[in-house]
């Protein structure tokens, strides 16, 4: 263990179960997968509150007194790669219009900073909504706990 830290087991299952439901949920379209469970629950019904519920639980106060770098941290680790990828499938889909490819998208800056932070963008960066999201979650957690400590001075 690093810096004597336990690890809950209890949230890695839960995490497993919302990432296995995610992939199940979009799997289940294709009649690849099908559980009984199905008929339960809807896949989609829990697995962003699942995973609202952890970026809360995993929570380190700490990082009130560090906002901005934990934003930005967050923002590195969850935004970044999403450009990235969009601008290097951006640079390869124009190479593609080169070679007479149909239904290729222009450049503009729409499509390469705003779309991708709802899960659009060039062509194959839709699952990317799901990175987007979570980034708002931890963004929305930090910027709530800040303004109830300072409403009610804790």
């Amino acid at each position: 263990m690093i810096n004597n830290e336990q690890i809950d087991y209890r949230f890695k299952i839960l995490y497993f179960i919302g990432i296995m439901s995610v992939i199940v949920e979009h799997l289940h379209h294709l009649s690849s997968i099908d559980f009984d469970f199905q008929g339960w629950f809807h896949y989609s019904s829990y697995h962003m509150p699942l995973f609202m519920f952890g970026a809360g639980y995993f929570f380190k106060q700490k990082n009130l007194n560090y906002m901005t770098k934990y934003i930005c941290n967050k923002f590195k680790k969850l935004i970044l790669p999403i450009y990235i990828y969009n601008l290097f499938y951006g640079f390869y889909s124009q190479l593609l219009k080169k070679f007479k490819f149909k239904y290729i998208r222009d450049f503009s800056f729409k499509i390469i900073f705003l779309e991708p932070l709802i899960g659009l963008g060039f062509k194959n960066i839709a699952p990317s909504w799901f990175s987007a999201t979570l980034f708002y979650v931890e963004v929305y957690n930090i910027l709530k706990r800040k303004l109830v400590l300072s409403l009610f001075k804790f």
